[in-house]
């Protein structure tokens, strides 16, 4: 339990006036992007094929109706995968195609929930932690988390109906979050002081009815007749718990039991990870060691060999050139958005600087994959577009 004093060391810029105290409780944080990659390498490291900029476009089946596969787009060519099992872990995706045959009904029903962030300058929040704010008209709180220079300010939870692959922040969703952050705080945040937005759909299970925010995040596991299991639900918190369980149901359809690992088993550059050590003393071993932990010797290796990729990519960023290049050889990014939106998160805490930055990306992914001047020039002209866009839309300029 915390004084109010003591609160307000955490985030001077709260209001004071009804301010009586708090509570600190603790709890992980995580780049759900660098996450997200780094159990896919790890995947590779143990075996598996990875590919990144694929669409699977069908689930195959036998003369005897029973899964044997999918069909897959990567590369401008159709791949035909044959397989003993296949898992469905599409995520919100599986609201629009689960893979079924036309003639099963539907087992389980996907209900996307919108959810937003936006990037504010820290200097405007001035928080050292997480923090949480009452949002008026509201019964659940908002949050606010410092991440490096930035806070971000979020989330709304609602029935969301749209497109899948074009999820944005809308002026309505910023404005109800600064409204919320105003009331809490002595700062006048502006939708001019935002620096990156964020939107994404959570795949919540169940019948429509009654609000998204009171639906509970638990995951449903499905076995078909015909062999093809469905994962989905859940929450980045409890991903392994739901990978043991979906690999234990194609144990159990394939006939045998073998003991899951996951329970001791490190993702790649989390083995001896000492994260007060790391990153005790800041500067550029600490940003590398948050971002690649024990692997961050990786890109050191670079910056050793090559001096000149020490020089920062996007600028209020620490970010260098070095990580550009070991995203491109050793994290499948094949694309500036890859870079930058993901890879780098740049997108999201410095947008208009992110585009800046580039043309200078699309220089090194020319050096190391062989791109073309006009396919360079595509991408960059790709990313500043959709930046731009994101922006309209975030500032109410356009409609999404």
């Amino acid at each position: 339990k915390l004084g109010k004093a003591e609160v307000l060391s955490h985030c001077p810029t709260f209001r004071e006036e009804q301010l009586l105290g708090g509570y600190m409780y603790f709890d992980a944080r995580v780049d759900d992007a660098r996450l997200t990659l780094a159990v896919a390498r790890t995947a590779a490291f143990h075996g598996a094929a990875v590919l990144n900029h694929a669409r699977a476009t069908a689930i195959t089946r036998n003369a005897h109706g029973g899964v044997d596969g999918a069909i897959v787009q990567a590369d401008g060519r159709e791949i035909t995968v044959r397989a003993r099992s296949v898992v469905m872990a599409t995520g919100v995706w599986l609201r629009d195609w689960d893979g079924r045959r036309p003639d099963q009904q539907a087992q389980l029903h996907v209900r996307p929930a919108k959810g937003v962030h936006v990037a504010i300058p820290w200097l405007r929040i001035r928080n050292d932690c997480t923090v949480t704010i009452p949002v008026p008209g509201r019964s659940r709180r908002a949050t606010i988390t410092r991440w490096g220079d930035v806070s971000y300010l979020g989330t709304t939870d609602e029935d969301y109906a749209g497109g899948l692959d074009d999820v944005h922040c809308t002026r309505t969703e910023l404005d109800f979050l600064l409204e919320g952050a105003r009331s809490a705080l002595k700062v006048d945040l502006s939708p001019e002081d935002v620096v990156g937005s964020i939107a994404g759909c959570r795949p919540l299970v169940g019948p429509p009815g009654g609000k998204t925010v009171e639906m509970k995040r638990n995951h449903e596991i499905h076995v078909a007749a015909d062999g093809l299991v469905t994962i989905v639900g859940g929450k980045l918190t409890t991903s392994r718990h739901m990978a043991e369980q979906t690999v234990d149901a194609v144990e159990k359809l394939l006939g045998r039991r073998t003991r899951c690992t996951t329970t001791s088993a490190f993702v790649l550059g989390a083995a001896g990870y000492d994260a007060q050590a790391i990153t005790a003393t800041g500067g550029l071993s600490a940003h590398l060691g948050e971002r690649y932990g024990t692997e961050a010797r990786f890109v050191s290796d670079l910056l050793a060999a090559r001096p000149e990729l020490a020089r920062p990519i996007v600028q209020g960023l620490p970010h260098t050139e070095a990580e550009v290049l070991y995203a491109v050889r050793h994290e499948m990014a094949a694309s500036v958005d890859d870079v930058l939106s993901r890879r780098l998160r740049a997108r999201l805490m410095a947008r208009d600087a992110s585009a800046h930055a580039a043309q200078r990306v699309g220089d090194i992914l020319a050096d190391e994959l062989g791109l073309t001047p006009a396919q360079v020039a595509q991408q960059v002209h790709d990313y500043r577009r959709a930046v731009e866009r994101e922006k309209q839309i975030l500032m109410g300029d356009i409609q999404c």
